[in-house]
């Protein structure tokens, strides 16, 4: 069935030169290329014929060329080449992609017409052209080469257009984002075009580094099925109405407000709102860094934030699933291995990991680091609740937290109901801020409901457990305040209060962390000797199983099966342990309304058996805890 659909990305730049390429015709084979160096031979598929072997020089094709197993992969050949200088098949990216020739399974290259300078091509790329499934069209940047993309208005946009996959390129500038006069001549140049949220894109980005602009939404992709593997995004717009040059908007870096997107190994730093803003369904987001720090592009004098010397300047990261622009409603979202750190400003609410509002987040094995203010914001505006089932099903487990303000906190005013409905909290480490904190920085521990506490339903369904709650300095086991209904309580005296929600595998403990002044994730790692909370298993099996594939638990909801990205994207659902025994959950294998699972293989259990999740290695249980255990 075809579809036609507008792929925004907004990359925008201050420039106001559109793009300018000629028409032009792929040449004949024979006259692909003039440089010698940089291209392949006309008629064949090999590199020129006395290299092909290797860097050795010896072109035989015995066996033993395998030998060299730790040489870098060869790109494969391109079957078209651009260079700005007219010396290849295309003078201009457009002008390739308008090739009629261009088919599923081939690569354009980019090449500059200097090796080692940088080259800028101020263009704007329209597709209309498709790959196909398992063929996608590659657009990349010579290896080892600066190609920047840098028109006006939206950088890439697919109208009818995908199965694309863009490799090695600079997309934006670094330098006219903090340009402007008042923080909103983007505007003009935004691009905003048409998209419907269900219809497909296949399209990936690898090794690309995309900066943003001034406007709302710098980066933007709508649709379906987008991947994004080691990119860099980065700088959009600046927080707290600061003066020019630094701009007076706060901005969004990136919005994905597409369905079926995976993003793994990725940097997002230098947002001026939030530097993620994810609002779609089925989305993951793996083994990235998200950054609100922006002394290295100020100083550390600037006045980003509360904290004069520096220290942040953007809301890191905000899941609005659910909540805004008709889009998928209940698509879950799956945020695991990343790390979070210098974020928040409070004047704005901010925090490490804010505002994860909708229904079913998986949040887990996460690190959350020098945040000012929360680690976790549960709520949302009423007007942008469509109804009192919007906020709830987060599963918030197995998360490190260190030197940031409130634990966790509910807020915005009104009539709405939701709050901590249903969310589960298990087996984190909630490690306080250094004493003693900032002006900014909260001194206790504590979960605020901004005002919530008169709704009867506030905890209803909620749960913590299996949870390590320590403090810095002097008072390593002082408060962790829980203010309810204007009265601040300890945790003992929650657990006491509410014994179905306060469990009491939470303890309070002062932690020892491997290296906690490194800031990396092996250095949040517990070392033995350090206080511990009793971890807990996420589920149970409901019923015994003899050499079955069905497995229902009491929560399946802590758990992710890939989905439809399997074939696409490679995402392998989790495996699980049963009792004692490890299997991997099928791909889009787990029905949550009924809490039922299908394994990949048939296994054996026992009714109330533990499950509990296991590493993408498949042999260890994921407990927190790691030395410490």
């Amino acid at each position: 069935m075809s579809h036609r659909f507008v792929f925004l990305v907004l990359l925008s730049t201050l420039s106001a030169c559109g793009p300018s390429t000629p028409s032009e015709t792929a040449p004949a084979n024979d006259d692909a290329t003039a440089d010698d160096d940089d291209s392949w031979d006309d008629d064949d598929s090999s590199p020129d014929d006395d290299d092909s072997a290797g860097d050795d020089g010896d072109a035989s094709d015995d066996d033993d060329s395998s030998d060299n197993d730790d040489s870098p992969a060869v790109p494969a050949q391109p079957d078209y080449i651009v260079k700005a200088d007219g010396t290849a098949d295309f003078t201009s990216i457009q002008a390739a992609l308008d090739n009629a020739s261009l088919a599923p399974g081939e690569i354009i290259e980019i090449q500059p017409d200097t090796p080692g300078l940088e080259q800028s091509f101020d263009e704007s790329l329209s597709i209309t052209s498709n790959g196909a499934s398992g063929n996608y069209i590659t657009v990349r940047g010579q290896a080892g080469e600066a190609i920047r993309i840098s028109g006006s208005g939206t950088l890439i946009e697919l109208s009818g257009g995908q199965y694309y996959e863009f490799q090695n390129l600079i997309l934006g500038t670094d330098t006219d984002w903090s340009a402007a006069t008042d923080g909103k001549d983007r505007k003009a140049s935004k691009g905003v075009g048409t998209s419907e949220p269900n219809e497909t894109g296949h399209i990936k980005f690898t090794d690309c580094t995309i900066y943003g602009g001034k406007d709302w939404g710098a980066n933007r992709i709508e649709g379906s099925y987008f991947m994004f593997t080691n990119c860099t995004i980065s700088l959009a717009g600046t927080n707290n109405n600061q003066t020019p040059p630094v701009g007076e908007d706060r901005l969004d870096l990136f919005q994905n407000k597409a369905t079926y997107t995976v993003f793994e190994g990725c940097s997002f730093d230098h947002g001026g709102h939030d530097s993620l803003a994810a609002w779609g369904g089925y989305q993951v987001y793996r083994d990235c860094t998200f950054d609100g720090d922006w002394d290295e592009v100020f100083g550390s004098s600037n006045q980003f934030g509360p904290n004069e010397t520096g220290a942040s300047g953007a809301r890191v990261a905000a899941f609005n699933t659910g909540t805004r622009d008709g889009f998928d409603p209940w698509g879950p979202v799956l945020v695991e291995d990343c790390v979070f750190k210098n974020g928040g400003t409070s004047g704005d609410g901010s925090a490490a990991l804010n505002k994860l509002i909708g229904k079913h987040q998986i949040v887990r094995r996460n690190y959350y680091w020098d945040g000012e203010a929360e680690v976790v914001r549960r709520g949302v505006a009423p007007t942008t609740v469509t109804s009192d089932d919007t906020v709830k099903h987060l599963r918030f487990y197995h998360n490190t937290s260190y030197a940031s303000g409130y634990v966790m906190k509910y807020s915005y005013g009104g009539s709405t109901t939701g709050h901590f409905q249903e969310d589960k909290y298990l087996n984190n480490l909630f490690q306080e801020m250094q004493t003693p904190p900032t002006a900014d920085r909260y001194v206790d521990w504590h979960i605020n409901t901004s005002g919530q506490d008169g709704y009867p339903d506030f905890w209803k369904g909620a749960v913590f457990d299996g949870n390590l709650f320590s403090r810095e300095g002097a008072d390593v086991s002082g408060d962790i305040d829980i203010r309810l209904s204007g009265t601040t309580h300890e945790l003992a005296a929650a657990k006491t209060s509410w014994p179905e929600v306060w469990l009491p595998n939470n303890n309070k403990a002062a932690c020892a962390f491997v290296d906690p002044a490194a800031r990396t994730k092996e250095g949040f790692a517990l070392s033995s000797g350090s206080g511990l909370g009793d971890a807990v298993p996420l589920t149970h099996a409901v019923g015994a199983g003899l050499s079955s594939t069905t497995l229902v638990v009491d929560d399946s909801l802590f758990f992710y099966d890939g989905w439809t990205m399997g074939a696409e994207f490679g995402e392998e659902p989790d495996s699980i342990q049963v009792g004692t025994t490890t299997v991997q959950i099928a791909n889009d294998g787990i029905d949550h309304d009924s809490h039922t699972i299908t394994l990949q293989t048939s296994i054996s259990w026992s009714d109330n058996d533990e499950v509990f999740l296991v590493d993408p290695d498949g042999t260890t249980v994921v407990d927190n805890r790691g030395a410490a255990q």
